[in-house]
């Protein structure tokens, strides 16, 4: 989703956590090293690319991919910065996101065998994944990439935001689709293009998994309420209509879960990598998603 609000209402001002190393390593890396040693022996199944969320840099995502590689999967993250989102905050669209991936994929299949690639959405990166898999002309632009994917893990994707937003949302301007397929609201929006043109776990090769935390309630008053609840109810009620529900803080359990995925649910887990709080990416939350992965 880009709203010209995004930035401020989806992703709220939290301390890093991520260490100065780490964040040094990552920069400038691209996609080399992807198959760097690891500690834990190296893994025979099809290498992992881990997809940012809006508005998120690759380095956000570093601590992630050096974890999994210590587990032994050949990885590494898409290259990009928070401040490539920019244009999508007035009604650009996601190429420059999506020719990423596309890079990413193309540099882990070849350093692994031509082998497919595991991705990692998170947050928006789950349903940026499945436009980029997808046949059709977006933007002027194919990518029909879901032959090179087996397994798509989705880590609190709103796959079904209304886009509601409370300080509005500039519409999309794009070119070179089939329009006659697209009601307004998609030709509107990337989202859903993608919900339109690829609904639910949409191509057969691929393993779909989503996955959301069940940390906050939204809740606006009352005994409970809290800055913490009330930036849910916000977010919730944005995505889904529902505010009054529980999620991992940004993204609603409705929202996350899309149909005819596999399902996990992750109590007490919190949706920012950049947050004192766990999150997906966190130890013991990764320890009850890593066996979807090869």
């Amino acid at each position: 989703s880009s709203p010209l609000a995004a930035k401020t209402w989806l992703k709220p001002h939290v301390h890093r956590r991520n260490g100065a190393n780490l964040r040094r390593n990552a920069a400038g890396s691209g996609f080399a090293g992807a198959a760097a040693a690891s500690s834990g022996g190296a893994r025979s199944g099809d290498p992992v690319l881990i997809l940012p969320g809006f508005v998120s840099g690759s380095d956000d995502y570093v601590p992630l991919r050096e974890e999994l590689r210590r587990r032994g999967y050949q990885c590494d993250i898409v290259d990009v910065r928070a401040r490539d989102w920019a244009p999508t905050f007035f009604g650009g669209g996601f190429n420059f996101y999506l020719d990423k991936l596309d890079e990413g994929v193309k540099a882990l299949s070849c350093d692994s065998g031509d082998r497919p690639v595991q991705l990692i959405g998170h947050s928006a990166g789950g349903w940026l994944a499945r436009l980029w898999m997808g046949s059709e002309v977006y933007n002027g632009k194919k990518y029909d990439g879901a032959s090179r994917v087996s397994t798509l893990v989705c880590l609190g994707t709103p796959h079904y935001s209304q886009e509601k937003y409370p300080f509005g949302r500039v519409p999309e301007t794009r070119v070179g689709e089939n329009v006659d397929r697209l009601d307004e609201r998609a030709r509107g929006s990337s989202l859903w293009f993608t919900n339109t043109m690829y609904p639910g776990a949409f191509h057969p090769n691929v393993r779909y998994v989503s996955i959301c935390g069940r940390a906050v309630k939204g809740q606006i008053s009352g005994p409970g309420a809290s800055v913490d609840s009330l930036f849910a109810y916000s977010s919730y009620q944005a995505n889904s209509g529902d505010g009054d529900q529980w999620g991992d803080g940004v993204t609603d359990l409705l929202s996350a879960r899309l149909e005819g995925a596999e399902w996990l649910e992750l109590p007490d887990c919190s949706h920012s990598p950049n947050s004192n709080k766990p999150w997906y990416g966190s130890d013991q939350f990764l320890a009850q998603w890593e066996s979807y992965l090869k």
